[in-house]
């Protein structure tokens, strides 16, 4: 059950830094 939290938390935080990159790369289209 832990496992899977911290494997979830690092899921979140991939996601989130995508999620940063992504918008840099819009933002750098404009």
């Amino acid at each position: 059950m832990r496992g899977q939290l911290v494997l979830q938390k690092d899921i979140d935080g991939n996601y989130q830094m995508n999620l940063q990159s992504l918008a840099k790369g819009i933002y750098a289209k404009i």
